[in-house]
């Protein structure tokens, strides 16, 4: 069996901005919650292999393979040797509005091991929202828009500005 979960948010930013955001696969680990590394390993056309490492898991390192159709899709799911099965589904469409219509999908095994250990990665609002944050100073949104938000994660303290991540801690 598998647990499916979903969210969807809405940006004031074109498409092509959250693809470039979804398609640097080495910066997955900059942004994207419970992931605490991510190398690239291979890029070719539409496809693309990557290593992730999760909080829940140090040092253990999963492998997916990541295809992406420009300004609609990235998808991840792991390889078939590799545990756990998990699969990110992201996508992303315009609005009337000039907005991105973002969803995101994601797959992993039924199991209390699974939610106990990855549980801070698999929530799809959180991901959706860090996106978000990662988003906010790229492109040419609307005047007015969000170019730093702060945000309290599972790691503490977390500040996005202009779509850089940095970790927040107190000095006294």
């Amino acid at each position: 069996m598998k647990l499916k979960r979903k969210a969807s948010a809405s940006m004031p930013i074109k498409p092509v901005f959250v693809y470039e955001a979804l398609s640097d696969y080495a910066a997955w680990s900059q942004w994207m919650p419970g992931v605490t590394g991510s190398t690239l390993l291979a890029r070719e056309g539409n496809f693309a292999i990557l290593e992730l490492e999760f909080a829940a898991a140090p040092g253990k390192r999963l492998s997916v393979e990541c295809i992406h159709v420009p300004n609609s899709a990235v998808i991840a799911r792991s390889l078939s040797s590799s545990e756990p099965k998990i699969k990110i589904d992201w996508r992303m469409a315009p609005s009337e509005s000039g907005e991105t219509q973002i969803t995101l999908n994601m797959e992993g095994p039924l199991s209390l091991g699974f939610l106990a250990g990855f549980g801070g990665f698999f929530k799809p609002s959180k991901g959706a929202s860090a996106l978000t944050g990662v988003v906010a100073g790229l492109g040419d949104g609307p005047a007015g828009e969000k170019i730093i938000e702060i945000l309290e994660t599972d790691e503490g303290l977390v500040c996005w500005y202009r779509g850089t991540r940095y970790r927040m801690e107190a000095t006294s």
